[in-house]
């Protein structure tokens, strides 16, 4: 057999150890920097509830998940969970609204990211769709070079590490400044209405809204009965 007709190895598939980095990732990602502002609006003590209570939830629906696909074949998507109860057209309206609601979230990090690079290329005054662009094209690399989920643990772990270097560096500044004598702490905001409380908690909620991965998740493990862990 020639050199150019032996077989490419395959990827090693992904270890619980791996997906566990994705989904922390994914939780201590960019939503865990709102917290604060939610705390603000809220009170530290709805906040803290809040947190606490979807934790069991987001752990119940991933046994749930995780059960289905290991005995329910051909699940690797909430698109073809959708098509193996409900049929073909309800699979593509769940296509479509999962990776829309995907897409728009990417959108929304891209616009952060332009905000940015406003920042750091102040003298140049881009504007926010130029900002965003060059964010953009910063990621395409990433974005086409990672075709897996098991491509981008390292790039996982590395976006942990700046969050918590975020967070460190906001942890040292009051450490070392004080708080301010203007800023006040309540259990619970006052003034606090419907809308506030269910702005707030739909903040709490994305930030441990993975679920719509998770099948993909599965479908890429080694073990994929080892992913409740």
């Amino acid at each position: 057999m020639s050199a150019s007709e032996q077989p490419i190895p395959a990827k090693p598939r992904l270890s619980w150890r791996g997906v566990s980095m994705l989904m922390v990732s994914d939780i201590v990602g960019t939503s865990v920097l709102t917290f604060p502002a939610v705390a603000a609006e809220l009170g530290y003590a709805l906040t803290v509830l809040l947190i606490v209570g979807l934790f069991p939830v987001t752990v119940y629906v991933s046994v749930l998940m995780a059960r289905t696909h290991v005995r329910v074949r051909g699940i690797d998507s909430l698109g073809s969970a959708a098509r193996r109860i409900f049929g073909p057209r309800y699979a593509g309206g769940t296509f479509a609204v999962v990776y829309g609601y995907t897409l728009l979230g990417n959108a929304s990090y891209l616009l952060v990211l332009g905000t940015s690079l406003q920042g750091v290329f102040y003298d140049a005054r881009l504007c926010l769709a130029a900002a965003s662009g060059l964010g953009a094209l910063l990621l395409a690399p990433l974005v086409v070079g990672l075709r897996r989920l098991g491509d981008s643990v390292a790039l996982c772990f590395f976006n942990l590490l700046l969050v918590l270097l975020c967070v460190g560096v906001a942890f040292g500044e009051l450490a070392a400044r004080g708080r301010p004598p203007c800023v006040e702490t309540h259990a619970v905001a006052q003034g606090l209405d419907f809308t506030a409380v269910f702005g707030g908690a739909t903040n709490l909620v994305y930030a441990y809204a993975g679920q719509w991965m998770y099948f993909e998740m599965m479908t890429e493990m080694e073990a994929p009965a080892d992913f409740p862990k």
